[in-house]
């Protein structure tokens, strides 16, 4: 198969990408339907089973228990996942030199190996906490398709304009500092911290220590507010219930969180591969995105910049996406929102989601 730069048409596996017909469907990458009326009885006492025995587990958590109330264990749970097929291209080419053909090769083999190592872990880590198949084999993470011409285009539109509004920035902190020389004896201590804060962050940039930073966190923002869009759009829209399985997945599947969605880098499955050589997957992560976040855009001052700012999103380790990411955006959006757990995230976690007060759940 070949990946072009345009409109990819490739839709992902929901869930992830396991031989084992079984598998698949419990991941919910197949369709399935009883074929007669004494199996589809069979299935539902199985499923009343299920329900009832997470129920009545002690080491099912509390949180699981209260959704199964509510849905009886019909409905599906998760998140819809965008993986980026033209960072994980670009990243292969740089550090491997691989060409074009062996892209087209070496990128499918490496998605679908993330895909179905982590459809392993959730199912490990759905067993080790209790969940039982009842809330086990409902969970799913959506594929979306990767609208790579749209994040390239926007991409370089914020690259742009963001590289014309640093170099006024620039400028202008050169301006004041040359005003300001004369005044030293003017200015408070914390005004002078400020300035020579400044000073010694313009010195960075022309020196290129934060050029790659802030470059990686434009291109971030700007795929992500493509994506945005796209989601909204996809959330919003009734779900065909026809026969077409291309049509079905063009709506967010029902049950899935609409208020948050996650997205999948070279960089998200470098940090999960690796850790898995080594027998340790606790810190694999993920961008959980917030749709609804308004990016204020690339043309901003630099000394905005320069702060700690929430963007719109948050790195989530994959065993907090099966647990307390989920309960937290399932039932605490309010109390808290994104931009807290992020903020929190921060201060706590580096940078990384810090999981949810037991007494929350």
């Amino acid at each position: 198969m070949v990946l072009v730069h345009t409109e990819m048409s490739r839709k992902e596996d929901v869930g992830s990408a396991p031989a084992e017909m079984s598998s698949r469907l419990a991941l919910g990458d197949a369709d399935s339907s009883p074929p007669d009326l004494t199996a589809a009885t069979t299935n539902m006492n199985d499923q009343d089973n299920a329900v009832q025995g997470s129920l009545d587990s002690p080491q099912c958590p509390a949180w699981a228990k209260r959704w199964l109330r509510e849905t009886q264990g019909e409905e599906q749970w998760g998140f819809a996942r965008y993986i980026d097929h033209g960072d994980i291209r670009e990243k292969l080419r740089e550090k491997d030199h691989l060409y074009d053909d062996e892209l087209d090769e070496e990128e499918p083999r490496l998605v679908d190996d993330y895909k179905a190592r982590t459809a392993k872990l959730a199912k490990a880590a759905h067993k080790r906490m209790g969940y039982g198949k009842a809330l086990s084999r409902q969970f799913r993470l959506q594929g979306m398709t990767w609208p790579q011409s749209s994040v390239d285009k926007a991409q370089s539109t914020w690259e742009t304009e963001n590289g014309q509004a640093r170099d006024r920035d620039l400028d202008k902190l050169e301006a004041q500092a040359e005003e300001d020389e004369d005044d030293d004896l003017d200015l408070t201590a914390d005004e002078l911290r400020t300035r020579d804060n400044m000073e010694l962050l313009k010195q960075k940039f022309l020196d290129g220590d934060l050029t790659d930073r802030f470059e990686d966190d434009i291109f971030l923002r700007a795929k992500f507010q493509v994506l945005r869009t796209r989601f909204k759009a996809l959330r919003d829209k009734p779900r065909d219930t026809g026969m077409d399985k291309d049509t079905k997945r063009k709506g967010l599947r029902p049950g899935l969180l609409s208020n948050v969605f996650v997205v999948v880098d070279k960089a998200c499955m470098d940090s999960y591969v690796t850790l898995n050589q080594g027998n340790d997957v606790e810190h694999g992560w993920v961008f959980a995105v917030d749709p609804d976040y308004q990016d204020p855009g690339p043309m901003e001052s630099l000394a905005s910049k320069v702060m700690h700012q929430y963007r719109g999103f948050v790195r989530v380790r994959l065993q907090d996406l099966l647990d307390d990411f989920f309960v937290v955006r399932k039932y605490h959006e309010h109390e808290r929102p994104m931009e807290k757990l992020w903020r929190q995230a921060q201060k706590e976690g580096n940078g990384v989601f810090v999981p949810i007060a037991s007494d929350l759940q």
